[in-house]
């Protein structure tokens, strides 16, 4: 057994040395045998330096192998996703061992990394060294599979820093909650204005940037194509707390007369920016089954609160929103929907119209989770 666990400890030692070489020729820069071991052996890293030069050494190794014309794109893809693991098991450890170092934590989820995103939380639950916690929390993701996805469409023209923020603080707040399928639907009316777009793209690799030909046809495909429950925003809404995202979409699936999850309005909210007036506001809400979710009637309150339909990150039914667009096309063409602000009113119009009509509550948080800082118009 010692000749063995000795040849095992040469064996090793020789694999590290080949790769550090290796390695080193393809970053064209030396590389620390504590890094390649951290590579082969991350429970054995202790500080959030050496998490974080490991996961730099994969970054830059990404980049590398993803620059080379060696591979095609689809080994490039596979080598992305392969990357998004390892950053993904990195970050969790480190944020296990300690809590100050979530800024690594928080760049493996801005790539929206997915089915990964269950199983790593799972490492750094309290109670990650019981197995009945693991059974638990695998049967409670497979029980709740219809909520753990949230399709996010946000509409964007010649604001990229705000669109910039609006990525940042969604993957920062919302995306440890649930996965999130992210679309960009964008326009700008210069050069200058693609390029700062254009400087986004690597920032966020797992977001799909669609530019706008046809608003309408465009929409109805996002729309067509996503998941159970929907997300419209703007780019100038910016989160800046969390909330458990799959808590309101039971909620909103499990209320009948529930028109939208609207995250933006909280029992604090008193004052109608767009009005710039005080708003009547609802004197009592409902309680759900989530201590986090209050519902509320809306014809007994006014402006955002009488506001049926709005494009400030409220979550709508994926059946909802593809029956408002066949709607909307009977009625305007393709037209009534060709443009953000032409979307939103119309869209206003008919949720006050028979198609809707049966819908009289709307579900907040209880709790300010984000706002919409509306500092230029488009």
């Amino acid at each position: 057994a010692n000749v063995s666990s000795v040849y095992r400890n040469f064996q090793q030692s020789s694999t590290i040395n080949i790769l550090v070489r290796n390695l080193s020729v393809m970053l064209g820069e030396p590389v620390a045998e504590e890094v390649m071991k951290g590579f082969l052996k991350p429970s054995e890293l202790a500080t959030s330096a050496e998490f974080s030069s490991v996961i730099s050494s994969i970054e830059k190794l990404e980049t590398t192998m993803c620059n080379s014309p060696k591979y095609t794109e689809q080994e490039k893809q596979q080598i992305k996703e392969e990357a998004t693991k390892r950053l993904g098991e990195l970050a969790t450890l480190a944020l296990a061992k300690d809590p100050s170092s979530f800024s690594m934590f928080g760049k493996w989820v801005s790539r929206n990394p997915k089915q990964q995103l269950f199983s790593l939380l799972a490492n750094i639950s309290p109670d990650h060294s019981s197995t009945s916690s693991h059974s638990s929390f695998s049967n409670t993701a497979s029980m709740n599979k219809q909520y753990d996805k949230l399709t996010v469409i946000c509409f964007s023209k010649d604001r990229a820093f705000q669109l910039k923020e609006f990525l940042r603080t969604l993957f920062l707040f919302i995306a440890p909650k649930i996965q999130l399928d992210v679309h960009v639907l964008y326009t700008f009316a210069s050069p200058q204005f693609e390029n700062s777009y254009e400087s986004l793209k690597p920032m966020f690799p797992s977001v799909d940037f669609v530019l706008e030909k046809n608003f309408g046809e465009q929409l109805q495909v996002l729309v067509d194509k996503s998941e159970d429950f929907l997300m419209y925003a703007v780019d100038d809404v910016l989160f800046y707390d969390t909330f458990d995202v799959k808590a309101g979409l039971k909620v909103l699936a499990g209320d009948s007369k529930a028109f939208a999850l609207y995250p933006k309005m909280h029992p604090g909210l008193s004052c109608c920016h767009t009005a710039d007036t005080v708003m009547k506001v609802p004197e009592k809400y409902g309680e759900t089954e989530s201590k986090e979710m209050k519902t509320w009637i809306m014809k007994e309150a006014s402006h955002d609160w009488d506001y049926p339909f709005d494009l400030c990150a409220s979550i709508y039914r994926k059946s909802d929103a593809q029956k408002m667009l066949t709607y909307l096309g009977k009625l305007y063409g393709n037209s009534g929907f060709g443009h953000p602000n032409k979307f939103e009113a119309n869209g206003n119009r008919i949720s006050i119209r028979k198609l809707f009509e049966n819908f009289t509550k709307g579900i907040c948080i209880s709790h300010p989770v984000m706002s919409v800082i509306t500092v230029n118009r488009v």
